[in-house]
């Protein structure tokens, strides 16, 4: 359980379970929990906090829940401490998680004591960041372990506050993500080892020198934004990490391949994706800037991003290597992955930007026709008549076409902000 506190870089919590079973009602909630030895994980002078989640057996509302544990446990330690412990909802000494599900409860220790995604580096941070979990996760999905191991370089064009980065770092250091968390929930856990705990600090502490010691490779990151990259400098510096990547502040537009970037590398990102920044209009040319730059590396470069918006993704044009899912809190992503090597030309395009204004517009004629027998279908499955056949599915034509019936309706998007308004 401490190795998995101390390493862990996708867990939300360490859970240690103490008591399963079958429950009817709230009695017998407040029985299974009551017949538990707290005293061997609760001292009188600590305090304690239920989480409870579920509903049902004559729970409906968790606080409900939460109550009948909490009185059980304070009743089993008054009887064998003769003292009752405080409770503390903020801030406690030790948490308790109860979850019921179709009648059974688990009672368990959260040795974590909070998220794990809180390593304690993050203090400052940008407009929507990404959890360090979820920032594992993705670059777990790219591989990155493996590649780092080979020597590849890694880069974040819209890095923020430098999550992704620092993540990346970790992980190609052998740095145990946790060792700069200040505080875990086992520390006042009766039960708790120090001697052991001390080994194992001590152990990721000799892995963190190692591992730098054999570092060798390149990391950048960029942003558009000066007060952001303050943070992510201020976020590095607390994992004494500064010296370990360039941050610079650059615009997407002027993202491109460079000799200095070496052969082969990630670029690994978090763009927005209109969930809380930006509009859909403004990110078209955010994802098409991106898809550019990426086939201006070299053949042995891949790419990760993570996206909710499934649309946007596709405006990268580009040929997917591989898709998993993921989630953001409770936002359904996608994690897509590219090989520069799978790239061509012909691939991921709708248009030639060379190409004659009539050659285009016959472009768009096709992708009308080919959008209308599809979205009459489902119109004719949902039985109306009213559906979309096209929003801005090609950027020379940035509209929306409705049809009404025997009616078409057109509507303009505003142009993006790459895009310059005596061309908009």
């Amino acid at each position: 359980a401490y190795r998995l506190c101390l390493w862990s870089r996708v867990a939300s919590r360490v859970l240690w379970i103490v008591a399963e079973g079958e429950v009817a009602n709230p009695d017998d909630i407040y029985a299974l929990a009551r017949a538990v030895a707290w005293d061997e994980h609760i001292d009188a002078d600590s305090t304690f906090a239920v989480n409870f989640n579920g509903i049902g057996q004559g729970i409906r509302n968790t606080q409900f829940g939460a109550l009948k544990v909490k009185d059980a446990i304070a009743d089993q330690l008054r009887d064998t401490l003769h003292r009752r412990p405080d409770v503390d909802a903020k801030n406690p000494d030790i948490s308790i998680d109860a979850h019921l599900r179709k009648g059974r409860l688990t009672l368990a220790l959260d040795l974590s004591g909070g998220s794990l995604h809180q390593r304690g580096y993050r203090l400052a941070h940008g407009a929507a960041p990404i959890k360090e979990h979820l920032a594992a996760t993705l670059l777990y999905r790219a591989g990155w372990p493996q590649l780092a191991a080979d020597g590849y370089n890694l880069i974040d064009p819209l890095c923020g506050s430098g999550t992704l980065l620092l993540e990346a770092l970790l992980m190609a250091a052998d740095i145990a993500p946790a060792l700069k968390r200040p505080r875990f929930g086992f520390t006042r856990w009766q039960s708790h080892k120090p001697a052991v705990w001390k080994r194992l600090h001590e152990e990721a502490v000799a892995r963190r020198e190692a591992g730098l010691s054999r570092l060798d490779l390149k990391i950048w990151g960029y942003d558009h934004d000066g007060a952001t990259l303050a943070s992510a400098r201020d976020n590095a510096a607390r994992l004494d990490l500064g010296h370990c990547l360039h941050l610079e502040r650059r615009d997407l537009a002027r993202f491109t391949a460079q000799p200095g970037y070496g052969a082969r590398g990630l670029i690994i990102t978090n763009p927005p994706y209109g969930e809380r920044l930006g509009t859909l209009s403004e990110l078209v040319g955010t994802y098409d800037a991106l898809g550019a730059a990426f086939k201006t590396f070299p053949a042995d470069w891949q790419m990760a991003i993570i996206s909710s918006n499934p649309d946007l993704l596709k405006r990268l044009r580009l040929q997917r290597h591989k898709t998993y899912q993921a989630y953001n809190g409770g936002l359904e992503t996608q994690i897509a992955l590219y090989l520069r090597s799978e790239q061509h030309e012909s691939e991921g395009q709708t248009h030639d930007p060379a190409a004659p204004v009539d050659e285009q517009a016959r472009m768009l004629a096709n992708r009308l026709r080919k959008n209308r027998r599809a979205a009459q279908k489902a119109a004719e499955a949902a039985e109306t008549n009213a559906y979309r056949v096209y929003d801005q599915d090609m950027p020379e034509y940035a509209v929306a076409v409705d049809i009404y019936g025997d009616h078409v309706h057109v509507q303009e998007y505003a142009p993006p902000k790459t895009v310059a308004p005596e061309k908009a």
